[in-house]
């Protein structure tokens, strides 16, 4: 049951015990006490940067994910294809096997 506010009835420092034999309103009391104390963060979302853009487009296009593009290009941590989007440094040899994956070729032109 909650009050007309919505906030439970049932005190959360009261419930104790094992998780898996609390009621509903249990846990329904202790949900909202703790994010009431641990508010979801409002920092803003993964944003792509330079030559990131094209990478995370052609991976998103392709429906793929960060650990299935790394393990078809070869690469031992996923979070390199993150790196990669991020516009971070990584290794050509790297960045060439994730752009060959996702359909894509890297060119050097003059400036």
């Amino acid at each position: 049951m909650k009050t007309p506010e919505g906030t439970p009835l049932i005190d959360p420092k009261n419930v104790t015990g094992d998780p898996r034999n609390w009621t509903k309103e249990e846990y329904d009391a202790v949900v909202a006490a703790a994010q009431r104390d641990f508010p979801p963060s409002k920092a803003p979302k993964f944003k792509p940067k330079g030559l990131g853009v094209d990478f995370y487009n052609a991976r998103r296009a392709a429906g793929l994910t960060y650990y299935a593009v790394a393990k078809a290009a070869g690469i031992p941590d996923p979070r390199t294809v993150k790196q990669i989007e991020a516009g971070n440094d990584v290794k050509l040899s790297s960045l060439e096997a994730v752009a060959k994956v996702l359909g894509l070729k890297l060119k050097v032109v003059a400036a």
